[in-house]
């Protein structure tokens, strides 16, 4: 979510490329932002040769868990530096596989404040993660249909309980191969539920 919230500072487009330990659009697709966009002018083919080659400058990051500790400083600076982000990263193309929130380093960084204001997320003060990060996600994603499918199925089943959330598991169990599994916690429905 923190990369979609800084593609939006940036004014970039925003890409989800996940295809291990399985392709995401298995399970989830775009909802109201098309995340599998292709990057238009990234690869060209020499007319001549026929060979392809990138026609757009790029820079790869990674702050995943087993990022070495220094780099993991040096983007959380530069997050929360006093320049922008593009004059530091000035690559047409920003690959970057994280797993790491960077909120409120963006939020703290005086070139993006008012971006913050206009798109009603103001600054760490006056919102709330657990407010913004589902909004994000229902800005991203749906699942596809044989999960919807899946899901409403379970629900006609469950008419005096509520799901309050599901996960969803693909990969091996056993050594028999699954597409996906979904499992799904309840709780019974008060008066006031729907």
């Amino acid at each position: 979510m923190s990369l979609f919230m800084l593609s939006l500072m940036l004014d970039r487009n925003f890409r989800i490329e996940i295809t291990h330990p399985c392709n995401l659009t298995t399970i989830l697709r775009p909802n109201l932002y098309n995340w599998t966009q292709s990057i238009n002018g990234l690869i060209v083919i020499d007319p001549l040769t026929h060979r392809r080659h990138f026609n757009l400058t790029r820079k790869m990051i990674i702050t995943t868990a087993n990022a070495r500790e220094e780099i993991l400083k040096n983007v959380s600076d530069i997050l929360n530096y006093t320049r922008t982000i593009d004059s530091i990263w000035p690559e047409d193309v920003l690959y970057w596989a994280t797993n790491k929130d960077y909120f409120y380093q963006l939020s703290n960084n005086i070139h993006y404040r008012k971006k913050f204001k206009s798109y009603g997320i103001m600054t760490k003060y006056n919102i709330k993660l657990e407010i913004l990060f589902p909004l994000f996600y229902e800005i991203l994603f749906q699942p596809v249909q044989n999960i919807q499918q899946h899901i409403l199925q379970y629900k006609l089943k469950q008419k005096n309980k509520q799901i309050i959330c599901a996960q969803i598991r693909t990969g091996t169990l056993l050594n028999l191969l699954f597409k996906f599994i979904c499992f799904f916690f309840l709780r019974k429905k008060s008066n006031n539920s729907r």
